[in-house]
């Protein structure tokens, strides 16, 4: 089975050595998924006091395979999202 590493930025890069053996492409795209989950829920509230977050996820040839990123949005930035994705109160 081919080997996939994760590599992620969050302040600081770091680098997976180790990687994950898995059956292709739709596997480690599924396995990254699960991983920024993982951080993501693990991170606590001081997570995002260090800044975005991305993780890559590349093949033994160093080839990207895929790439996720999550941010702090401000407050105002989340509000202003939700009026656009509720509907409007009616009159």
């Amino acid at each position: 089975m081919p080997r996939y590493f994760f590599h992620t930025l969050h302040g600081r890069p770091i680098g997976d050595r180790e990687g994950e053996s898995l059956a292709g492409t739709v596997a480690a795209r599924r396995a990254a998924v699960r991983i920024v989950g993982e951080i993501l829920r693990d991170g606590g509230t001081d997570f995002w006091d260090d800044g975005d977050f991305s993780l890559v996820c590349v093949d033994e040839a160093g080839d990207v395979v895929t790439g996720i990123s999550a941010q702090r949005i401000s407050d105002e930035d989340a509000v202003r999202a939700l009026r656009d994705m509720l509907p409007s109160a009616p009159a």
